[in-house]
């Protein structure tokens, strides 16, 4: 079966909000360095399904895949989406909002048609594939020229200590500043998150982060710390079982609580 070729009268712009998921099998490809050279067509692979991508006066592209995590939503046998996010850097002076994407699918696959004609790919712009096994995988794109780059940078996600937990996006993500920046938190067992911080200081305790990070010199940096979870055994004993008798007792969490009581006997009263 031949690939298919579909054609889209298209600016292609890149969405680069990194959020959600991502398991230790991220990827990303920071292909050429951005320079003046400008080819009349660049073509370039996506991944298995997109083997050929081509617009004209593309000069430099950031591609990153959101690979899919367990426990999304905070639900066990649910799992994130699938998707790529696709920054494409275009030669200086060309029109975002009108491009011409040609797109090479692999046998077997199919693409939503949502976008064919010309589109504002300075905006959003949402293609997705449908694979051979019927399982579906979304493409962000958004496009920027070579003198509109200003808010594209790097969120380096880690997590402290390594093995507290795993969050949705890990390492390098490229971010565009003007967007929020999502990503999520799950504590390993034995871990409960803490907080997040933000090139460095405190920055909220609930385990989805959605804000925008302040770039300094291209880079921002998001953190979540975990802490170990350290449980207390609690016993109690009367001193004289004979004057009173004590109930209670047994495992808690730090800074839990747990329920005890003191019973005096008759004649007696109960002195702490």
């Amino acid at each position: 079966m031949k690939s298919q070729i579909l054609k889209f009268i298209a600016i292609i712009a890149v969405l680069t909000t990194g959020s959600f998921f991502s398991s230790a099998q991220n990827s990303e490809t920071a292909l050429s360095s951005v320079n003046n050279f400008v080819s009349s067509s660049t073509a370039f692979a996506i991944d298995k399904n997109i083997i050929s991508f081509e617009v004209a006066n593309l000069v430099d592209k950031i591609i990153y895949e959101h690979t899919p995590y367990s426990n999304y939503g905070g639900i066990p046998e649910a799992w994130s989406p699938h998707f790529w996010t696709i920054t494409l850097i275009m030669a200086k002076g060309t029109d975002v909002t009108s491009l011409t994407p040609v797109i090479t699918l692999a046998p077997g696959a199919t693409i939503t048609l949502k976008h064919v004609g010309v589109q504002d790919f300075s905006q959003q712009v949402e293609y997705t594939v449908i694979c051979e096994d019927g399982s579906t995988v979304t493409y962000l794109f958004r496009a920027y020229t070579q003198e509109n780059t200003r808010a594209i940078g790097s969120i380096i996600v880690n997590k402290s200590p390594i093995g507290g937990g795993l969050t949705s996006n890990i390492g390098i993500t490229y971010y565009d500043d003007r967007n929020h920046f999502s990503c999520n938190a799950s504590p390993n067992p034995g871990y409960r998150f803490e907080r997040w911080y933000v090139n460095g200081s405190p920055k909220g305790t609930n385990v989805r982060f959605s804000d925008k990070i302040p770039l300094i010199n291209g880079t921002g940096t998001l953190t979540a710390v975990f802490a170990p979870i350290i449980y207390y055994t609690v016993s109690i004993f009367s001193n004289d079982t004979n004057k009173g008798t004590v109930f209670g007792g047994g495992t808690v969490v730090a800074g839990g609580s747990l329920h005890l009581s003191a019973t005096p006997r008759s004649g007696y009263a109960f002195d702490g």
